[in-house]
């Protein structure tokens, strides 16, 4: 009945004539059970650029300078690549396979993904906050500062948004808060989850004036802006 949307009597019937054409069991075990799809990054990798981080003042003072604490780049595993001069920032599935990570030039603006990172399949730091209200950024470095203040986020790595991100939002989110970039980007995410997790309950968190995203932000606007959409929740109940 959920995977086909018929009801009773005809899934029964269904259900009739596919154990007499064969193995049926198999059949709706294929379909409803989800599979893991990811290829597993080097978790060798991952320490060598995690202890090359922890070993340079120059890529430490970039995230100090992102707000982002010794605290949480050793939580998320952050790196640092002194080849490519890159911060680095692993991404695991929501099941907690590490699939790849994002990467940022440490001068300049330049960003690069691991080798067949399934972006749009994932998303980050959904393994440590599913069954929450979630806010919804775009950048890791957001949902990062985000989790600091012990607020649930994750990130969906760039204004677009995948149909298997919105299944996962669907699935692992009570309440979906939308913290958008200040841009045209920002506006057609927050659309594109509306129109995607129809019957959801979707907020909008305000970024102040001036500010383009929430790493703009600090941390008592931040705390600020989630506090004014959290009492949301206590009118409703009034």
């Amino acid at each position: 009945m959920r995977t086909t949307n018929r009801t009773y009597f005809e899934s029964a019937r269904i259900i009739s004539n596919a154990a007499k054409a064969g193995d049926f069991v198999q059949k709706i075990d294929k379909s409803i059970i989800p599979k893991e799809e990811f290829n597993k990054f080097d978790d060798a990798t991952i320490e060598r650029l995690h202890t090359s981080l922890m070993q340079d003042n120059k890529a430490i003072s970039y995230f100090t300078g992102r707000g982002i604490t010794k605290k949480a780049s050793e939580f998320f595993k952050l790196g640092y690549s002194d080849k490519q001069d890159m911060v680095t920032v692993p991404v695991y599935s929501h099941t907690g396979v590490c699939v790849g990570f994002v990467a940022r030039s440490v001068e300049g603006k330049a960003f690069k993904n691991s080798t067949g990172l399934p972006r749009s399949k994932v998303l980050f730091n959904l393994n440590n906050c599913k069954f929450q209200d979630i806010v919804v950024v775009e950048s890791s470095f957001d949902a990062i500062r985000l989790w600091q203040l012990d607020i649930p986020a994750v990130a969906t790595l760039g204004a677009n948004v995948g149909t298997v991100q919105l299944a996962l939002l669907n699935k692992y989110a009570n309440t979906v808060i939308v913290a958008p970039d200040g841009d045209e980007a920002g506006n057609e995410m927050v659309s594109k989850l509306i129109r995607g997790l129809a019957g959801k309950d979707i907020r909008v968190m305000q970024i102040p004036e001036g500010k383009k995203d929430i790493g703009d932000m600090t941390d008592e606007e931040i705390n600020n802006a989630y506090s004014q959409i959290k009492a949301l929740d206590l009118a409703l109940n009034i």
